[in-house]
């Protein structure tokens, strides 16, 4: 609970004073296929890269944003060509009817 990110932290204690219950995750490993109990399983190699992984989460402040979700499953930009490719099949029967 003390590693905890002050964000992570303060959303555990709202949930523990709503009286929600937080139950602890089962902790398993995988590394490279293997699995283990915990950490302390781990060979020395596993735990490096293990330990390497944390912090690079840990130190890793960045929020990935996630795309804003679109309604229209076509851009502006297909749109317009779509539209002007649809004009210009229409010029095309239309002249091969005019001359044809």
């Amino acid at each position: 609970m003390d590693q905890l990110p002050p964000e992570a932290r303060a959303a555990y204690e709202a949930a523990l004073a709503k009286g929600v219950p937080v139950k602890p995750a089962a902790q398993q490993i995988v590394v490279n296929g293997q699995q283990f109990a915990s950490a302390d399983e781990l060979p020395a190699s596993e735990r490096k890269l293990y330990d390497d992984a944390l912090s690079l989460v840990r130190d890793n402040t960045t929020i990935a944003k996630a795309p804003a979700s679109s309604s229209s499953w076509l851009t502006p930009s297909q749109l317009r060509l779509a539209v002007l490719l649809t004009a210009f099949a229409v010029f095309v029967v239309w002249m091969v009817r005019l001359l044809g």
